[in-house]
């Protein structure tokens, strides 16, 4: 946890890159270390468990390395009183990623209740399938938008409404072709993802059908986050929970519980869909509403 701060504090003291290779060099001592544990000396899942303990201390030591002696801007200083009121300050920003965070595992346990109940189990391993490939797309465009928070809340410091208007348009514009870039490229090889995870002719084929339809929502959802990262960086903290908790949790449960028993089960795979559709609704009303309050102006 100490180190996901840090990566966040050095990317602001203007160096993105050392973090990303602090991440790579854990993830890599953790991928050769699980190999010598589980592997040569048949550990299982204790020897799992310590390697990677082992890589995130390595993570975190490369990181307080940078902190400690090579920093410009940040530096630990003793604690001479708690500030109440900065730490209510950071919990208020802070919330609406927190909502992002968490959701995502209550929608995944929404998810394969509903799922389990219509479908059965061949569902569920079928949403597994899904959700490997959502979570990379999505954890690509979560990267996107935390790196430029800080871009985003430098600009709205230095009072450049300018800058701040540019980003957005250039990252909406980026966002949006990543997303429809993403559904081609699954659509178009949702067969070859099938066989990765499936030997089975008719999972393989049902895979196909259920991936072409749920990356319907991978054109949407990049900008649906980018837009809430957004309104965090400038500090609109409530307009950036009302698109997080209804994308999220909201619209989900409703349409999970209420679609399937009036347009039958296949209905819950464009759910995803649908529910990014109406948060692009509401981003466009709040930044609408923004521009009206004179920061897009």
């Amino acid at each position: 946890m100490s180190g996901y701060a840090f990566e966040i504090y050095i990317k602001i003291d203007g160096k993105p890159s050392y973090p990303a290779i602090c991440v790579l060099v854990g993830g890599l001592t953790n991928l050769i270390l699980d190999y010598v544990f589980i592997v040569i000396f048949h550990y299982g899942v204790r020897g799992a468990a310590v390697a990677t303990g082992i890589s995130q201390i390595t993570s975190c030591t490369m990181l307080l390395f940078y902190i400690f002696f090579n920093a410009k801007h940040i530096k630990f200083k003793k604690l001479v009183k708690i500030n109440s009121d900065k730490i209510f300050k950071i919990f208020k920003t802070g919330f609406s990623e927190f909502l992002t965070e968490i959701s995502s595992g209550i929608l995944i346990l929404i998810y394969n209740l509903v799922i389990l109940k219509k479908i059965g189990v061949l569902g569920v391993s079928i949403f597994g399938t899904i959700s490997y490939i959502t979570s990379f797309i999505t954890m690509t465009m979560i990267g996107f938008s935390q790196g430029i928070q800080p871009v985003i809340s430098y600009n709205l410091g230095k009072k450049n409404y300018k800058n701040l208007k540019d980003i957005l348009k250039i990252s909406i514009i980026f966002l949006g072709v990543l997303g429809i870039f993403s559904f081609i490229f699954i659509s178009l090889f949702s067969e070859y993802i099938g066989k990765i995870f499936f030997k089975e002719q008719n999972m393989i084929s049902y895979v196909k059908i259920v991936l072409r339809i749920y990356s319907l929502s991978y054109i949407f959802i990049g900008i649906n986050i980018f837009v809430s990262a957004y309104l965090t960086a400038i500090k609109k903290v409530i307009y950036s929970a009302l698109i997080s908790f209804p994308r999220d949790i909201l619209f989900n449960s409703i349409l999970l519980l209420i679609l399937p028993n009036i347009f039958g089960n296949k209905i819950i795979w464009i759910v995803s869909f649908l529910s990014e559709v109406l948060t692009i609704f509401i981003c466009v009303y709040l930044l609408k509403k923004i521009k009206r309050e004179g920061i897009l102006s």
